[in-house]
């Protein structure tokens, strides 16, 4: 007796390439890092395949984003030191001390702000 493999995806496609096209297709799959069928699924179902490149320069900025955040996150704890030494003791940091606190905030909000842009520019791609 025959037995029957129930398939989700009955339908099959018979494509046919020249060598050219063939290598530039397995070319194409190998940097997607995916299956070939997940491949051509993709490019039906969400009509853009990301490169490597373009999958490369997403963990970069992911990385760069994780940075930014560590350091953000170490700003405001440094911030928090100050209030809470002012508040305990009356001591009043200088103002040395406070524009350096301010250009060290802007530099960072300028960097988040940067990575934000980038972010925006790769989603709308």
């Amino acid at each position: 007796m025959d037995k029957k493999i129930n398939r989700r995806r009955k339908h099959q496609i018979l494509v046919r390439m020249d060598d050219k096209e063939y290598n530039d297709f397995k070319n194409k799959v190998a940097d997607y890092g995916v299956s070939q069928q997940s491949y051509i699924m993709d490019s039906i179902n969400k009509g853009k395949i990301k490169t490597y490149e373009e999958m490369r320069e997403l963990k970069g900025i992911s990385a760069d984003f994780a940075i930014y955040v560590r350091q953000l996150r170490g700003l405001a704890n440094n911030v928090n030191q100050m209030t809470h030494v002012l508040h305990t003791s009356g001591y009043v940091p200088e103002e040395a001390e406070l524009k350096r606190t301010s250009a060290t905030l802007m530099k960072y909000m300028q960097e988040g702000e940067r990575i934000w842009q980038s972010i925006r520019s790769s989603i709308s791609q």
